[in-house]
């Protein structure tokens, strides 16, 4: 082999390495940043709020907000009364996978000497799975949206998980809650 064929044969193994390397690289690139929606609920109208329920008050209200919300065409307003709002449908996960949730909330501030319902935090979303678990995305007041983001890994029975939402007597708005399977 002449020279000149060995400097193009020495190109054409480099080229090949390079581009497998690329090529894994990148699928497992791709691999680690996917993630798949399992639930999504954008809040833009009432067909949205069939199953949730109030767990207790008799003076809570919840409407689809078309005037105040973060993306798309409304958001959920939940107001009047220190209550627990339940999503009476479970959501199922795959036993011991890793979940995100998102998103975006504001809400009325309570005055100094106004009753927060014996909460430890004016609200928050909970999510449950099963009778052990709990996780806590516990949010302040603001009344401009912001983004919040809460990260859980499910048990293994495989029972699906359920959302509530604790508020206290002021406003709360929430849009766009978006669970996804990482």
């Amino acid at each position: 082999m002449n020279k000149k064929m060995k400097t193009s044969f020495s190109a054409i193994i480099i080229a090949v390495l390079l581009i497998s390397c690329d090529k894994d690289n990148g699928d497992n690139l791709i691999k680690s940043n996917e993630s798949s929606i399992i639930a999504e609920f954008p809040f833009d109208d009432d067909s949205e709020l069939t199953d949730w329920q109030f767990a207790y008050s008799d003076n809570a209200q919840m409407i689809i907000d078309k005037n105040d919300k973060k993306i798309g065409k409304g958001s959920l307003k939940l107001y009047n009364q220190c209550t627990s709002l339940v999503r009476e449908k479970g959501i199922n996960v795959t036993p011991g996978k890793k979940y995100k949730i998102s998103f975006f909330a504001k809400s009325q501030d309570f005055l100094e000497n106004e009753d927060h319902c014996g909460y430890a935090y004016n609200y928050a979303l909970v999510v449950k799975q099963g009778n052990n678990d709990e996780w806590y995305s516990i949010w302040i007041n603001s009344d401009d949206w912001y983004e919040k983001i809460l990260y859980f890994s499910s048990d293994n029975t495989g029972l699906p998980i359920q959302l509530r939402i604790l508020m206290g007597q002021k406003a709360a708005w929430i849009d766009h809650l978006k669970i996804e399977e990482l």
